[in-house]
């Protein structure tokens, strides 16, 4: 085979593998897909909104919560936002989705203390810590075991 025919066969090789990756990455085959996710952001005065997204049986085993799950069951509102209560907290109203036949949560929490959601029972496993020192904020969260 002629070099400029090799160069050809090359590039549209490694075209095809890009674009089926690309295509493939959107079913899941390349993305890690998690039962238990949990994201906060810290403003500099301290304040912060944590995200929880979770299967309903992740709650159960890694926070203890009540609930039902069974994945035909009626998503219990109440108990998820008495679950995510305290005093300072404002939290949104869980939405609820599905993946693999499995009921997932999803749940922001207001606080105007970071160092206050460790108030909550979904984030009672870790301590959180927020100091300023003259320019430097220093934030740590240690966590430890979960509830089951």
């Amino acid at each position: 085979m002629p070099s400029g025919t090799l160069r050809r066969v090359a590039i549209t090789l490694a075209l095809t593998s890009v674009l089926t990756a690309t295509a493939c990455a959107g079913r899941g085959v390349f993305k890690q897909e998690f039962e238990y996710e949990e994201e906060i952001y810290l403003q500099l005065d301290g304040s912060a909104t944590a995200y929880v997204n979770a299967s309903v049986p992740a709650l159960v085993s890694l926070r203890g919560a009540q609930l039902n799950v069974d994945p035909r069951s009626r998503p219990e509102r109440d108990r998820l936002r008495a679950l995510f209560a305290a005093p300072g907290a404002r939290v949104t109203t869980p939405t609820f989705s599905r993946r693999n036949g499995r009921r997932f949560v999803h749940v922001r929490v207001d606080v105007d203390d970071v160092r206050q959601l460790a108030r909550l029972a979904p984030f009672a496993w870790s301590t959180y810590h927020f100091d300023r020192r003259g320019d430097v904020f220093v934030y740590r969260q240690h966590v430890s075991k979960a509830a089951g």
